[in-house]
């Protein structure tokens, strides 16, 4: 009983110095900090800005309204209609033929010089670009089947808000 006594009140007295010095040392770097802190608001003090910021200025009367080239770009778009599908349609069919074309120029020349070598080789590019020919046409027929399915859900759309 005695030797627990003796080592509770030891630890004791061992924490309550350490919490004592851990509090002085605290203390002390306070005061420093502090110190530092006066030193330097003596020598440095608040300061005023060097410049005040100019008066924002009065608008003249109705200049928030938008000028009439903001107004162009503020009107909706016009609303879609048959033709401008076929159109857009139109354009994008017409940039695919044209690379289509660029190609199949491009594809045969290369075949021909190709073929002046090489036989075997030949045979086989020429069937590369049977299949890619049939990949352009296929590609062809997918933007005309695009355009019909565009065109029927429009003419659809228009049928229901017509008849509303």
């Amino acid at each position: 009983m005695i030797k627990t006594t003796l080592y509770t009140t030891a630890l004791l007295a061992a924490y309550s110095l350490t919490i004592t010095a851990f509090a002085q040392n605290n203390q002390n770097m306070h005061e420093q900090m502090q110190q530092h802190h006066n030193m330097s608001m003596q020598h440095q003090g608040i300061q005023a800005p060097a410049f005040k910021p100019a008066p924002m200025p009065k608008r003249p009367p109705f200049t928030e309204f938008p000028t009439p080239d903001e107004l162009a770009r503020m009107t909706p778009p016009e609303p879609m209609t048959e033709d401008k599908i076929k159109a857009r349609f139109a354009k994008r069919k017409a940039q695919v033929e044209k690379t289509v074309a660029h190609d199949r120029k491009h594809a045969e020349k290369y075949a021909k010089d190709f073929a002046r070598f090489q036989k075997h080789q030949a045979d086989q590019l020429a069937k590369i670009m049977a299949r890619a020919e049939k990949q352009r046409e296929a590609m062809l027929n997918r933007i005309d089947k695009r355009e019909q399915r565009v065109l029927e859900n429009f003419r659809k759309r228009n049928a229901a808000n017509n008849t509303k």
